[in-house]
């Protein structure tokens, strides 16, 4: 699990999520609001739970729907910080 990973794999906790896609976009909001009310956390887009790395086709398209999400779902306004890594083998 993890091994060979092109970032810093490690398990999901408090502070870390992995989802493999925005198809169900009530449990990254869950995340999202969760990290908000605590302290904070990181939520990667295109990892599976086990660590294995699917990316995203357009990372953009997929930082704009996020972001969307949060604006359109979530108040008060919370503004979240966005960082696309682009791991390609």
């Amino acid at each position: 699990m993890g091994d060979g990973l092109p970032f810093n794999w490690e398990p999901e906790g408090k502070t870390r999520e992995y989802k493999r896609d925005l198809s169900s976009p009530k449990n990254v909001l869950r995340s999202v609001v969760a990290f908000a009310n605590t302290a904070g956390g990181e939520i990667f887009i295109g990892v599976s739970d086990d660590g294995q790395v699917f990316g995203v086709d357009d990372p953009l398209a997929v930082e704009e729907r996020l972001s969307s999400l949060i604006v359109d779902n979530i108040e008060p306004l919370l503004v979240p910080g966005n960082r696309n890594q682009n791991h390609r083998r």
